[in-house]
């Protein structure tokens, strides 16, 4: 199990553009979680743009020093529109051509 931690996943955007680096941090995001998924999102057939979405459960810290780091407020996401929203807790269904 790895100690991938909530500070962990929302800093994972900052590595855009560095595929060694995001690859690193996926990893370590699914080592240290249960029940996860992935669902695309988008997917251009034209153009080869995509957008997938991860959903799973961290595993939470047993031992007391790393259960009482203080709890850290969700980010809000930005979307390619740039309009800010929240992450939904299912994917939107979506009928691809």
């Amino acid at each position: 199990m790895g100690s991938f931690k909530v500070r962990d996943l929302l800093m994972i955007g900052e590595v855009q553009g560095m595929q060694s680096a995001l690859r690193e941090r996926l990893g370590g995001l699914l080592d240290s979680s249960s029940n996860v998924r992935a669902d695309v999102e988008s997917l251009s057939t034209e153009t080869g743009a995509y957008r997938l979405v991860l959903s799973g459960t961290l595993h939470q810290p047993e031992t007391p020093t790393e259960s009482e780091e203080a709890p850290v407020e969700a980010l809000p996401v930005q979307a390619e529109d740039d309009s800010i929203g929240e992450i939904p807790s299912e994917p939107a269904e979506e009928a691809f051509p």
